[in-house]
């Protein structure tokens, strides 16, 4: 039997797959996975959905530039299948999520219409902390990038000063689910790079200390 997250009196059956961190970190961080097997039934409250745009919108952003904008598209919206007809193909899982959301990054500064080139990176900050802030109370938020950014822009009218960047299926896990491919995916050991690989100490490839 999976044994559900619980974080502060929150529950859900989400199961608990917790890093194996060297120390420990915060508790939603540590928790944190992309389960693809969600209830196709299940929904999002506003207000849990507007918990996550606010964990995004007060992300930190050079110059308070602020280039992240969210496409929400609820399962109940009529054009939700626009938005399910561009992922792609290993991604049709997503289409159960209670809903969609398309992170856009704006390219171009609004002080000078110069390029930003920290727009990318910050609205990457601001998904992940939309993505920490689902798991804190008990929800998936998978963040993809296999769709088709090119169809999305066209069909929602995205200005050309934005980048489709991800596509975001939150909704709630669903362990009755009985998918043998997206089970054998969701079974595999999380694994990441150790430190030594990707923090240096004074010179790159000088790894940081134990």
């Amino acid at each position: 039997m999976e044994r559900p997250i619980v974080m502060r009196g929150t529950t859900s059956l989400y199961p608990a797959r917790p890093a194996d961190t060297s120390v420990p970190i915060h508790e939603p961080l540590a928790l944190r996975w992309s389960p693809r097997r969600l209830d196709a039934s299940a929904t999002v409250s506003p207000r849990e959905l507007r918990a996550l745009l606010e964990a995004a919108r007060w992300a930190p952003s050079s110059g308070n530039e602020q280039p992240w904008r969210f496409l929400v598209i609820p399962r109940e919206h009529p054009r939700r299948s626009e938005l399910e007809d561009t992922l792609a193909p290993g991604n049709a899982w997503a289409k159960r999520a209670a809903v969609l959301i398309a992170t856009l990054a704006k390219g171009t500064r609004a002080k000078n219409n110069e390029p930003n080139r920290w727009a990318e990176h910050d609205t990457g900050i601001a998904t992940a902390c939309l993505i920490v802030q689902a798991a804190a109370i008990g929800l998936v938020a998978h963040p993809m990038g296999g769709f088709d950014a090119g169809a999305l822009a066209r069909s929602f009218g995205v200005p050309d000063e934005y980048t489709p960047m991800a596509v975001v299926a939150v909704g709630r896990y669903d362990p009755a689910l009985h998918d043998p491919k997206l089970e054998e995916r969701e079974a595999k050991p999380r694994t990441r790079k150790p430190l030594r690989e990707i923090a240096f100490l004074g010179s790159f490839g000088d790894p940081v200390p134990d």
